[in-house]
C-alpha cells in the first residue's frame, strides 16, 4: 500500500475534526495536554480574550517584546490561508516540515485520549492547533508566548494556563450570543473566565462588561487595571481604533515591567513601528497599479470600527467593495453599514463550509450596481474591470482569497 504523505494525513486529520464544529469545553484537551507532558505548565504566557481586537493587540505586543529582545512566541485565529499562519516565533511562522510533525504528533495522542476517554467526544480542530501550539512554543524554547482566546475564555481550549504573566481583554461587545450570552455581562463573565487569582488583568473594557469583569477580579484577588484613551506614539497599523489597542499594549507592557521583564520606551515605540497584521484595514497596491484595501471585521462593532476607519482615513472613497460573510454572522447589517462607501458591488461566498450563499444577500438589495460572483477569482477579475480603488470585507477567510488570487503569499 503506498503511504500518504505527512501533509495529506494533516490536511485530513484537521478536516476531519472541523466537522466537529464549536464544542466548549475543557475535559478533552486537558486529556490532550496531559498526553504530551503538559507543555503550558512550563510557558510562561499572556492570555488575550476580547470580541474585538485580540489579534491587533497580540500583533503590536509581540512585536514589541521581540523588540526588547525575547524569544516571542504567539498564537492567533483564525488565518488567511494557511494554519501555519496561527503558529508564529520570533517573527517566523512555523515552518511547514515541523507543523506536520507536531500537528500529527498531537492527533496520535489525541486519537488514543479518544480511545480511553470515549464519552469526552472527538477532539474538535481548534483543540488540535491549541495542543500542537503549545507543543511547539516549549520545543522552541520561547521566553513568552502569547495566546490568543479562540471563542469566549472560560470554556475555551486555550484556557489551561495556572499563572500567566498577564491577562489582556480587549474590547467586549455582541457576537456569538448563542454561546457566550445575549447581554454584555454574560459575555464579559465568559470572557473574565481567563482571570486567575493575583495575576494581573488589563482591560479595555468599559460600561456593564468592565463593571463584571470587576467583579470577577475582586473575587480572584486578580489586580485590575482598565484603559480608556489613546496612544501617541507612531504605529505602523492603520485605523484610528488601533491606537486604543496600542494604549492597552502600553499598560500590558507596564504590568510585565512590575514582573521583572526588562521593556525599554525605545522597544516599545520600535516594536509600535514595525508591527504588522495583514487583513486588518490594510492597504496595498496590485501589480496592474490597482490599489486595495481589506479588513476582516466581521460583527457590530468591528464594522462600526471599520466604518469610523473609512470615515477617517478615507474621506469621500467610494469603492469597488468585494463583500462575503458567514452563515453564523450578520450579513445582511454589515453589508447594509457598509453600501454608502460602495460604488460598485460583488456578493461572493467566502472559502469556508460556513460561508453565506451571496444569492441570499442580494434578494432585495437596493444598490444601482451590484452582482454575484461565481467564485472569489471570478470577483477579483470583474472588480479589476471596473475603476477601483478596491475594498474586501466582511471575512478574513475571504480576504485570504482575495490576496491569493492577486499573487499574495504569507509572509510574517
Amino acid at each position: 500500500m503506498k503511504a500518504v504523505p505527512p501533509s495529506r494525513r494533516a490536511e485530513a486529520l484537521l478536516a476531519g475534526a472541523l466537522k466537529f464544529g464549536i464544542r466548549p469545553g475543557l475535559e478533552r484537551m486537558r486529556e490532550i495536554l496531559h498526553a504530551l507532558g503538559d507543555p503550558q505548565r512550563r510557558l510562561k504566557v499572556i492570555h488575550v480574550a476580547g470580541t474585538n481586537g485580540k489579534g491587533s493587540t497580540s500583533a503590536l505586543l509581540s512585536s514589541v517584546l521581540r523588540e526588547a529582545g525575547y524569544r516571542v512566541g504567539r498564537y492567533t485565529s483564525p488565518h488567511l490561508l494557511h494554519y501555519r499562519e496561527r503558529f508564529w516565533v520570533d517573527g517566523s511562522f512555523i515552518p511547514e516540515a515541523d507543523f506536520e510533525e507536531v500537528l500529527l504528533r498531537v492527533g496520535d495522542l489525541a486519537a488514543e485520549v479518544e480511545a480511553r476517554f470515549p464519552d469526552l467526544g472527538p477532539s474538535t480542530e481548534f483543540e488540535l492547533l491549541t495542543a500542537a501550539a503549545f507543543s511547539w512554543f516549549e520545543e522552541a524554547a520561547c521566553d513568552l508566548a502569547i495566546v490568543e482566546v479562540g471563542l469566549g475564555g472560560r470554556l475555551d481550549a486555550t484556557n489551561c494556563f495556572e499563572k500567566p504573566e498577564a491577562t489582556v481583554i480587549t474590547s467586549i461587545d455582541f457576537d456569538h450570543t448563542a454561546i457566550l450570552g445575549e447581554t454584555l455581562e454574560a459575555i464579559a463573565r465568559e470572557k473574565a473566565g481567563i482571570l486567575r487569582a493575583n495575576v494581573p488583568v488589563i482591560t479595555a473594557t468599559s460600561g456593564l462588561a468592565l463593571e463584571a469583569i470587576r467583579l470577577a477580579a475582586e473575587a480572584l484577588g486578580a489586580p485590575l487595571i482598565p484603559v480608556a484613551g489613546e496612544s501617541e506614539r507612531p504605529i505602523a497599523l492603520s485605523g484610528p481604533y488601533q491606537r486604543r489597542n496600542a494604549a492597552l499594549v502600553e499598560s500590558v507592557v507596564a504590568s510585565l515591567r512590575d514582573s521583572g521583564w526588562m521593556i525599554s520606551e525605545e522597544a516599545v515605540s520600535r516594536g509600535f513601528a514595525k508591527a504588522s497584521w495583514p487583513g486588518r484595514m490594510e492597504a496595498w497596491r496590485d501589480g496592474e497599479g490597482g490599489d486595495w484595501l481589506a479588513d476582516g471585521a466581521h460583527n457590530p462593532a468591528g464594522i462600526d470600527a471599520l466604518c469610523e476607519a473609512l470615515r477617517h482615513d478615507h474621506p469621500g472613497v467610494r469603492w469597488t467593495l468585494i463583500f462575503g460573510a458567514l452563515t453564523d454572522r450578520d450579513a445582511r447589517g454589515m453589508l447594509e453599514q457598509l453600501l454608502p462607501f460602495a460604488r460598485s458591488l460583488l456578493l461572493v461566498a467566502p472559502p469556508s463550509p460556513r460561508a453565506l450563499d451571496p444569492h441570499h444577500l442580494a434578494a432585495g438589495l437596493r444598490h444601482p450596481d451590484s452582482r454575484i460572483a461565481q467564485s472569489v477569482v471570478e470577483a477579483v477579475a470583474e472588480a479589476r474591470r471596473m475603476p477601483g480603488p478596491y475594498a474586501v470585507f466582511g471575512s478574513l477567510y475571504l480576504v485570504g482569497a482575495v490576496k491569493e488570487a492577486l499573487g499574495w503569499v504569507p509572509e510574517p
